[in-house]
């Protein structure tokens, strides 16, 4: 889509795009109004026409495709960092880039152990559970891949909660599997 014609349309749209509130571009665009309310409605306005809505997502995939890196870029340039390191004779370096190219592949997975030592010896089955059910949650708040994997391994195991899931630990034979799920024991 090429500019648009109305000049103040393209700063406004351009503003938008670079991260810009609508009461903001709207100024900027040169426009004004005796009130916030009336510019703040004229500036919604604005943004539900649907070529300044076309540009603005217009601007905002270029922008993203510049400044996008791909796994595969990085992967490249991680190669070409260890192969200069070698060239060099740093092994340090190299064996560095290396490591780094299998953090992004996700071959090292690190192990954390959480609580004191002995801390979830503790726990009774019920409360140990419960640990695993926040914990889940929890992550879920916190990463929207994990969630929708434990959306697919509910659906895939026909249960309809987050407490039926996380206690699939308790299917094995000891508390074991519990804990190692809460990341307790390696």
């Amino acid at each position: 889509m090429p500019v648009l014609e109305n000049a103040r349309h393209e700063i406004f749209a351009q503003a938008i795009a670079s991260g810009l509130s609508q009461r903001d571009a709207y100024r900027k665009a040169g426009y004004s109004s005796k009130t916030n309310a009336a510019l703040d409605a004229n500036a919604s306005r604005l943004i539900s026409a649907d070529k300044v809505r076309a540009r603005i997502k217009e601007i905002q995939s270029v922008a993203a495709a510049e400044t996008a890196l791909t796994l595969e870029e990085h992967m490249k340039e991680l190669k070409l960092l260890r192969e200069m390191a070698k060239a060099e004779g740093d092994i340090k370096a190299a064996i560095a880039a290396e490591v780094k190219r299998g953090e992004v592949k996700q071959f090292y997975v690190k192990k954390v152990e959480m609580g004191a030592p002995g801390e979830f010896d503790q726990l009774t089955n019920e409360e140990l559970q419960r640990a695993i059910i926040d914990q889940t949650r929890e992550l879920a708040e916190l990463d929207p891949e994990f969630a929708k994997e434990l959306r697919l391994t509910q659906q895939a195991k026909g249960v309809t909660s987050t407490e039926q899931t996380a206690g699939a630990a308790f299917d094995r034979p000891t508390r074991f599997g519990a804990l190692m799920h809460l990341g307790a024991v390696e």
